[in-house]
């Protein structure tokens, strides 16, 4: 299994590990840094639950393909700093 430099998973065990799945999860993780959540594991598909922290406090689960809309999850008062 692939694993990413901070040591998790590049890619959730239900994944298998293929060039399309780790280039999905190249654009995954690009995503997840943007909005300044942590992964609590390796992606693990678009439409698949991802337990993820924010730094409003939040722990728990969000898709993918709503973080690819820009959507955070229920009640987040955390705003993504600008890029200097």
């Amino acid at each position: 299994m692939t694993t990413r430099p901070d040591g998790i998973p590049l890619l959730a065990a239900n994944l298998k590990d293929s060039p399309r799945n780790r280039d999905s999860a190249t654009k995954a993780w690009a995503k997840l840094a943007e909005l300044e959540y942590a992964a609590r594991g390796g992606y693990p598909g678009s439409d698949v639950h991802w337990p993820i922290s924010c730094p409003c406090g939040f722990t728990g689960n969000q898709f993918y393909s709503h973080m690819r809309r820009d959507r955070r999850h229920a009640g987040c008062t955390h705003t993504v700093k600008a890029a200097s």
